[in-house]
């Protein structure tokens, strides 16, 4: 069976912003496939995996400039060299190494260009999309969207010639289920809402 390596390096678990719940379901979930036997996960998080896990400084997954550099360095220089005998890197964001060995095989996850169509809101990510991005690429086996409209936007942007696979992101139905009636009701007496509406879920 192929060994892969997990960076979760990214993951704060106080943080409650989608990337963040995105990694942590990822890492809770594959815990309950036997595939998982199989991987090795970084983190710098204090988080119970049965998996074999390698725990790095919590400095890794602060948002800070520090903390980004750090991860850099961390992915370049030590996950190359320290972690070289697994066949497969994988990362749940658009992070990695450009210096994989010719055997590995190297997975990336892009959520969306935000920071590229829109750099004036974005103003520090946009470097990173900008000018990092496109060399990991170059160093990318396989790209995972989490929609076709961004696999589009890759293939357009990044002029990306691997494989891009599409892999809808899903939902908690402990938490997310059709409501009764009287909660329906005393949200929408709650908020004065009258007739159809939309609503919008995101972070």
């Amino acid at each position: 069976m192929r060994e892969l390596l997990f960076d979760a390096t990214s993951l704060n678990r106080a943080r409650k912003d989608g990337l963040n719940r995105y990694v942590e379901s990822l890492l809770i979930n594959l815990q309950e496939d036997s595939i998982s036997e199989s991987f090795h996960y970084i983190v710098s998080d204090d988080i119970e995996l049965q998996s074999k896990t390698t725990t790095v400084s919590p400095i890794l997954h602060a948002t800070d400039f520090r903390a980004l550099l750090s991860r850099y360095l961390y992915q370049q220089f030590v996950i190359p060299f320290k972690f070289k005998n697994y066949d497969i890197l994988y990362s749940p964001l658009p992070e990695g190494t450009l210096f994989k060995r010719k055997n590995q095989k190297q997975i990336v996850t892009i959520h969306d260009l935000l920071p590229v169509v829109y750099p004036e809101i974005f103003p520090k990510v946009k470097y990173h999309f900008n000018y990092y991005v496109p060399q990991l690429l170059k160093k990318t086996d396989i790209v995972i969207t989490v929609s076709d409209f961004t696999a589009q936007e890759v293939r357009k942007k990044y002029n990306f010639k691997g494989i891009i696979k599409t892999i809808y992101q899903g939902y908690r139905d402990e938490i997310f289920y059709k409501r009764s009636e009287e909660e329906i009701t005393a949200v929408e007496e709650k908020y004065s809402i009258h007739g159809k509406y939309v609503i919008t879920v995101g972070e």
